[in-house]
């Protein structure tokens, strides 16, 4: 491949796919380091944490923030960039007046448009020279890396302007996406919250449910057991009984790497009596206290590591009925209160044995198993679609930047 070939990007509007207007500059040259301090009231202050990691939006209005930190005063149309920690991809177009606190790098686009060089921030180029950082604890971008390195940028002013328009096109996707996705997780925390009170009867019921609910410990309810806890690494294989660890277990599911923990056979069969069944309900002991999910088709035989795993007696609880109460606010407080452990919480199985089940009758057991499920359905549904649009703009960003 000729030099010049390797200054043009692979994908580029039509308009432009003949212009050779490329040219490598330093990054010093691209951009204004701000370094004016305030403390002005009158200004907003925005901090590390008011930044959602990776989308560049504010969790918060901070217009109604009370602080009067200093920091680096900043403009309409600058760009916030985290140099602490880097790969926490702390970074903001700012659409107003403010003042940066902490550990930020303010620019100001000199070259280009702001949206142009907000994308390129995003960029693998960009964030490789960031994260050779100083410090091992507390890593930061180092300055005199990031300035003097070179970046490829079109000069054309016009394909700056479209390829900037064209990413915060695709942001806005992207954060409307993001919403639709917090808006149905809180419609679930919502109905969870009603459905299984701290106190007193659900405040929500389905129409035609009768009856008041019943309370059980759960060891009258079915065979409780403890996963595996002895050390088997060297058991260890690609293929074979799948290994459930309790990081593999998420709200009412399964999610595992990319590439899956199983064990040998013959020490599977070794074990045969702590194999899953589908129905069974898997939570964590150790990390995510409480979190629960049911095995299904895909998960039975595998065994659990160091998993708490409840075999449901189906003649008094739904599997789905019980994974949903496991995975309420009401349990998970339980579970959190009687944890141990310094570092990483751990739920004794004692503590779990002693634990109250809010019981209805079956039949509407099973709506509410039913119902939380299209719920995790839909969560499932908005995810996936976020995830497609992160894909296409991390695409994008990989085709139209050098």
């Amino acid at each position: 491949m000729s030099e010049s070939k390797k200054l043009i990007p692979r994908r580029r509007f039509k308009e432009f796919e003949k212009s050779k207007e490329f040219c490598q500059i330093e990054w010093q040259k691209l951009v204004e380091r701000l370094t004016v301090m305030s403390s002005a009231h009158c200004l907003p202050r925005v901090e590390f944490e008011d930044i959602i990691s990776g989308q560049g939006e504010l969790n918060k209005d901070v217009f109604k923030k009370i602080n009067d930190k200093k920091g680096i005063e900043f403009k309409k149309g600058d760009i916030l960039f985290g140099k602490l920690r880097p790969y926490l991809k702390n970074w903001l177009y700012a659409g107003f007046d403010g003042i940066a606190v902490g550990d930020f790098w303010v620019f100001r686009p000199t070259f280009s448009n702001g949206e142009f060089i907000y994308a390129l921030i995003q960029t693998n180029q960009y964030q490789i020279v960031a994260n050779q950082s100083t410090g091992t604890k507390m890593p930061r971008s180092d300055w005199n890396i990031v300035s003097n390195t070179k970046f490829i940028v079109t000069t054309n002013k016009i394909e700056q302007t479209k390829i900037g328009e064209f990413f915060k096109k695709l942001d806005n996707l992207i954060n409307t996406q993001q919403k639709k996705l917090e808006k149905a997780k809180t419609l679930k925390s919502a109905y969870l919250r009603e459905i299984f009170p701290s106190e007193d009867e659900p405040k929500r019921r389905f129409i035609g449910s009768v009856g008041l609910w019943k309370q059980k410990e759960i060891i009258e309810i079915g065979k409780i057991f403890i996963g595996l806890v002895t050390t088997m690494t060297e058991n260890y294989t690609n293929v074979g009984t799948l290994l459930i660890r309790n990081s593999d277990i998420k709200d009412n599911k399964f999610e595992f790497s990319d590439n899956p923990i199983y064990l040998k056979e013959t020490f599977a069969q070794i074990n045969a009596s702590r194999r899953l069944h589908i129905g069974d309900v898997v939570t964590v002991h150790t990390g995510d206290v409480g979190t629960s999910a049911v095995i299904t088709k895909k998960e039975e035989n595998a065994i659990g590591f160091a998993t708490i795993n409840t075999r449901p007696n189906q003649n008094i609880i739904t599997p789905e009925f019980l994974s949903v109460f496991l995975n309420s606010r009401k349990h998970k407080v339980y579970a959190k209160k009687m944890s141990t452990g310094d570092g990483r919480s751990n739920y004794n199985l004692k503590d779990f044995n002693q634990l109250i089940v809010d019981l209805p009758h079956i039949a509407e057991q099973t709506k509410i198993g039913n119902f939380f499920k299209l719920l995790d359905d839909k969560i499932a549904l908005e995810q996936k679609k976020l995830a497609k649009l992160k894909n296409i703009k991390q695409a994008y960003l990989n085709e139209m930047f050098v």
